[in-house]
């Protein structure tokens, strides 16, 4: 039996539900949809969302971040990180 075979005949078995995360993620979606007017896939369509705040971050200010969360990371020397 190759690996392949061996990789779609257990997976014909295995059986794996959702996490209960996933499901209250689809459960809120769920609500925030219906809670819309007129409640259904057609006003989904029309809908959009801002995440951008009104004034963007200077190149600077982005970098920084970046920077120290990388350095952040167990597997990487912050003194190898550089701009």
């Amino acid at each position: 039996m190759s690996l392949s075979q061996l990789r779609t005949a257990i997976l014909r078995h295995a059986s794996v539900g959702p996490s209960a995360a996933a499901l209250s993620a689809v459960a809120a979606a769920a609500v925030g949809i219906a809670g819309r007017s007129g409640g259904g896939a057609s006003s989904v369509a029309g809908t959009s969302r801002g995440y951008a705040a009104s004034t963007y971050l200077d190149k600077d200010a982005v970098t920084s971040r970046v920077l120290s969360v990388v350095k952040a990371f167990d597997k990487v020397d912050p003194g190898k990180v550089r701009k």
